[in-house]
């Protein structure tokens, strides 16, 4: 499925923004706490209040499983979170794991790697296709399809009691979604 000369992808030196994985016991406390997002409004709101999303262009999304969600965005232009150029991966769960990956595109395919999660993929015109590994877990596969009016990848920042939350989604045609909002994964310098 892949094609097999394979890049390697430098992250960029934010960590935090570059790629954020929640797993473990805070991830599973809050699992009844998922936010969902309007997609229509794109507002999400919390017992403590609501917040705007933006959606982030031209993205593509799918499913890894039937409750792990991927959204991959190459977006053209510069925008309010991420670069032109950018490939943008987030794969979710709701429950526990949330991870984000920010890098600069070197073609259609690439391999991109933090902590011990794999993200092999190939951009096409209408769809990117891939594979991902999480830990010793078994390759799962995915086709992600091109974003639509009621699909898509979304990201948003909202502030609670003082406290600045970022919350990421994936919304799927079929109206499924995952998402995550913490106060955990602002973005922090590498040093």
């Amino acid at each position: 499925m892949l094609m097999e000369k394979k890049r390697s992808v430098c992250l960029k030196p934010v960590i935090i923004a570059a790629a954020l994985v929640m797993i473990g016991t805070a991830a599973a406390e809050n699992a009844e706490d998922f936010v969902a997002i309007d997609v229509e409004t794109l507002e999400f709101a919390t017992d403590q209040g609501t917040g705007v999303a933006d959606r982030i262009p031209n993205a593509y999304v799918g499913e890894l499983s039937d409750d792990m969600l991927i959204g991959v965005a190459v977006p053209q232009e510069d925008g309010p979170y991420h670069d032109a150029g950018d490939v943008i991966v987030y794969i979710c769960d709701s429950t526990t794991l949330a991870a984000w990956f920010y890098t600069t595109s070197t073609g259609d395919d690439m391999v991109i790697e933090f902590q011990d999660i794999t993200v092999d993929l190939v951009v096409l015109i209408d769809q990117v296709m891939g594979t991902v590994v999480i830990g010793d877990g078994e390759p799962k596969t995915f086709t992600a399809r091109a974003a639509t009016n009621t699909s898509g990848l979304f990201v948003g920042d909202a502030t609670f009691d003082s406290e600045t939350y970022r919350g990421g989604w994936i919304v799927l045609e079929d109206g499924r979604q995952a998402g995550w909002l913490s106060n955990l994964w602002m973005p922090r310098s590498a040093d």
